[in-house]
């Protein structure tokens, strides 16, 4: 078994704690942060976890979605048990720190997925060892976020909500139209129901097709290329930022 089937086989576990601490959220204070930092669409919330876990360090992402569930698992990266615990306050961080980036679109992601009304939404990241695993659990009817370390070791991260309902429209082929339009140059794979949706190749800076003119860059925490081409018809030049990728 690869290590990102081990992931997605311990997102679908009915895993629990060894040791917890348990929050209550403020009902105000999350329905304030859900209306400021709501998404145009919210299936974009795919989009966020995606980014997220590309600029924590991912090197490979797998998607499982149904008509109710949906997990976001990959390799690389982690997240540290106190940034779980006080997740939503990094919807506040300024763009600006880009070491907290992933954090911040964590959270955007997981506040969107607040609209379809989860029954549970689990976070669970480790290095491969318990000591260094924490899994977070948000039961958003009941305004609960628990946080500590869970019952096994964890190589990986993984985002699941169950219980998906109502909010928009959801369907599970929307995550996937999302991806395919507008991951075209994700650096690494990404697989969705364990379909390959652009190969299996890997690159830190991608090339873009159907562009007259493109300038590829790589400055450490911020890569990616742009593309300018020539509108038929006399129309303004259109610039295409393809996929600059924080850490």
């Amino acid at each position: 078994m690869s290590s990102i089937d081990a992931v997605i086989a311990e997102a679908r576990r009915a895993g629990g704690f060894s040791e917890r601490k348990r929050f209550t959220l403020a009902r105000t204070q999350a329905i304030q942060k859900l209306r400021q930092f709501a998404l145009a669409d919210p299936a974009g919330y795919i989009l966020e976890l995606i980014q997220s876990a590309i600029a924590n360090g991912a090197s490979w992402i797998e998607v499982e979605r149904d008509d109710d569930t949906v997990t976001v698992a990959y390799i690389g990266g982690g997240i540290p048990e106190a940034a779980l615990g006080r997740l939503f306050d990094f919807l506040f961080a300024s763009k600006d720190r880009a070491d907290l980036g992933y954090l911040r679109e964590l959270a955007i992601g997981v506040n969107a997925l607040m609209v379809y009304s989860p029954r549970k939404i689990i976070i669970e990241s480790g290095d491969g060892t318990l000591a260094g695993t924490t899994r977070m659990e948000l039961f958003a009817g009941e305004d609960r976020l628990d946080v500590g370390r869970p019952d096994h070791a964890l190589a990986g991260t993984f985002v699941r909500a169950e219980g998906l309902r109502g909010g928009g429209e959801l369907r599970p082929n929307r995550e996937l139209g999302m991806i395919e339009s507008r991951c075209l140059a994700a650096p690494v794979p990404i697989l969705y129901n364990g379909v390959a949706v652009f190969g299996h190749s890997t690159q830190r800076v991608p090339g873009i097709i159907g562009f007259r003119r493109h300038l590829s860059f790589d400055e450490g925490d911020l890569y990616g290329t742009i593309g300018v081409r020539s509108e038929i018809g006399g129309k303004a030049n259109e610039e295409r930022l393809d996929w600059p990728a924080r850490k």
